[in-house]
């Protein structure tokens, strides 16, 4: 892998990296990093509410589609 010529964010060379190493495209990366930020964020704000069940539920989400 080659070192990228400009200037890019963590996240951005991550995605990079890992669509070029798992071939998957980088679109599809991004949903699915965009998903993941999703239902990460719905589990937190079920666990502030005391909901443990569906923050459980939220992270299981989270951990199967990826």
């Amino acid at each position: 892998m080659m070192l990228p010529k400009k200037l890019i964010s963590e996240e951005e060379f991550i995605v990079e990296a890992l669509s070029e190493y798992l071939k998957i495209s980088e679109y599809r990366m991004k949903v699915h990093l965009a998903l993941s930020e999703k239902y990460l964020k719905e589990a937190e704000e079920f666990l502030e509410k005391g909901d443990y069940t569906q923050a459980s539920e939220k992270v299981w989400v989270r951990h199967r589609k990826l």
